[in-house]
C-alpha cells in the first residue's frame, strides 16, 4: 500500500497529487490529511481512498491554549493507535518539514516497519531547505521540550518569510532512514483530475484572501479597498470576471460576496490554465510559475503594494518573497496605476 500524508494544502498540485496518480497503478492508495479543504478535494475531484485526520497537527498553540497542545497530543496516541499500528511493509510518503508534529510523530512510529519517502518540488539539498532560526520564548522553549518528552520528536524552530513554524532537520531524516527524493512536475495532471468549470467568457481571474482574519489588515479598510477592486473590474471587464478564495478565507468582504465564484477548496493552479488576460491577487503565490501554466501572456497583478497592512515590515516580507520566485510579477502602487493596467 501506498500511504501519502498530506498536510499543507499547498503541496497538492506541484507534488502530492502526481505521485499519488503515478503511485495508485502499482498498488492501493490512502491519502491522509487534517485539512477540511484538502479532504473535499480528494473527496470530490479524485477516485482515491481518503481519511480525515481528527487532531490538529500543527501543534505551535498560544499560551491561552496550552490545554488544546496537551489535548492534541493525547488524541495523537489514540488515533495512531486506531488507524495505523497495524501498517507493516507499506511506502509512506510525506510532503512538508514544518508545522504537522502529529504527523512526524506517525511517522516516526511507521518507519519501524514501513519504507519513508519525502518528495519535495524543488531540487534543493535537506539542509538549504531547513534554516533552524534561534528564538528565546520560553514559551517556544516549553513546547519544544513538551514535544520532545512525549512525542520523541526533536524539531526546531524556522522562520520563513514572516511566518514561524516548528520543523524537523536532516537528524530527523537520518533517524529514521527517511529518502529525500525529488518529484518531477507533470504539467498535464490537472485535465485528469478537473471536472469542467464553464470559464469560456472570463477574462480576469482575482485570488483572494481573508487578510482580516488574518490580522493583517483591518475589516473596514480591507472591504474599503474589495470595492474598489470590484468597481474596476464592473467597469473595464463587466461580467467577464470570476473570483477565487482562499480556501481558509472565512468569508468575503464588501462587494466580493455576490460575485460570481470558483470552488475554494480547490488549488487555485488548477484554474491556471484557462487562458486570462488578467489574474489579480492581493499576495497569492500561486502566480510564481507562469511558465508551467501558459500564463507568460497574461498580466499577473500583485496588490501587495495597494493593500493597506498593519505591519509594514510583513508587507515588505511578503512582496520580496513573491519577487525571490518570479521577478515579472506587476505591483501596482496605486488603484490608478491598478486601473491603468486593467484598460
Amino acid at each position: 500500500m501506498h500511504i501519502f500524508f498530506i498536510g499543507s494544502f499547498g503541496s497538492i498540485y506541484r507534488r502530492a497529487l502526481p505521485l499519488i496518480d503515478k503511485k495508485s497503478k502499482e498498488g492501493d492508495v490512502l491519502v491522509v490529511t487534517s485539512n477540511d479543504n484538502t479532504y473535499k478535494f480528494f473527496t470530490n475531484y479524485t477516485p482515491f481512498k481518503t481519511i480525515q485526520s481528527r487532531v490538529n497537527p500543527n501543534l505551535v498553540a498560544g499560551k491561552d491554549k496550552i490545554f488544546k497542545l496537551i489535548s492534541n497530543i493525547v488524541k495523537s496516541k489514540f488515533e495512531y493507535r486506531k488507524l495505523f499500528k497495524d501498517i507493516k511493509g507499506s511506502n509512506i510518503y510525506f510532503f512538508n518539514t514544518g508545522n504537522t508534529i502529529v504527523t512526524f510523530s506517525y511517522i516516526q512510529k511507521l518507519a519501524k516497519h514501513n519504507k519513508i519517502f519525502f518528495y519535495s518540488s524543488e531540487k534543493d539539498k535537506l539542509d538549504k531547505q531547513i534554516k533552524p532560526t534561534i528564538f528565546n520564548s520560553w514559551y517556544t522553549k516549553v513546547v519544544i521540550s513538551f514535544i520532545k518528552l512525549t512525542l520523541g520528536i526533536d524539531i526546531k524552530v524556522r522562520k520563513d518569510c514572516h511566518l514561524i513554524s516548528l520543523c524537523v532537520y536532516k537528524e530527523f531524516f537520518a533517524k529514521n532512514n527517511i529518502t529525500d527524493t525529488y518529484q518531477e512536475f507533470d504539467q498535464n495532471i490537472y485535465k485528469k483530475y478537473m471536472k469542467k468549470t464553464n470559464l469560456e467568457d472570463k477574462k480576469v481571474l482575482v485570488l483572494w484572501s481573508d487578510l482580516v482574519s488574518e490580522g493583517r489588515i483591518d475589516e473596514k479598510t480591507f472591504t474599503e479597498q474589495s470595492n474598489q477592486l470590484i468597481q474596476l473590474l464592473k467597469e473595464y471587464y463587466p461580467n467577464k470576471y470570476i473570483i477565487k478564495a482562499h480556501p481558509n478565507m472565512s468569508m468575503l468582504y464588501g462587494l466580493m460576496v455576490n460575485q460570481p465564484q470558483l470552488e475554494s477548496y480547490v488549488p487555485s493552479q488548477f484554474f491556471m490554465y484557462h487562458p486570462w488576460k488578467v489574474v489579480i491577487a492581493d499576495c497569492s503565490a500561486a502566480l510564481v510559475f507562469p511558465e508551467e501554466q501558459n500564463l507568460t501572456k497574461t498580466k499577473l497583478i500583485e496588490m501587495v503594494d495597494i493593500l493597506k497592512f498593519k505591519d509594514s515590515k510583513v508587507q515588505k516580507e511578503l512582496k520580496q518573497f513573491l519577487i525571490s520566485w518570479n521577478p515579472k510579477l506587476l505591483f501596482p502602487q496605486s488603484f490608478k496605476e491598478l486601473e491603468r493596467m486593467l484598460k
